[in-house]
């Protein structure tokens, strides 16, 4: 599936110094994140800002998004922020 994925950094010594993070859809059911070098926490919200989803994913590990509607999201990695459609 195709999937509108941008990075959004803070500072650009950050962006040279950070490995580029990026959301594989496998379906509606799951996503997987690509780029992390350890474990990291996510918070993962509604377009509206309503916190849906967190935990903590290793680099090509799967979030479940089966229980969310169909719509535009946003993935918190401290500070790093990554977006994603749903179908």
């Amino acid at each position: 599936k195709a999937v509108e994925c941008i990075l959004y950094t803070l500072g650009n010594s950050e962006l040279q110094n950070k490995q580029s993070k990026y959301i594989y859809v496998n379906s509606n059911e799951a996503i997987q994140v690509f780029g992390i070098n350890n474990n990291e926490e996510y918070i993962l919200y509604s377009i509206e800002g309503k916190q849906m989803l967190r935990g903590t994913i290793e680099n090509g590990e799967e979030i479940n998004i089966s229980s969310l509607s169909p719509g535009l999201y946003l993935i918190n990695f401290g500070a790093e922020t990554l977006r994603f459609v749903k179908i």
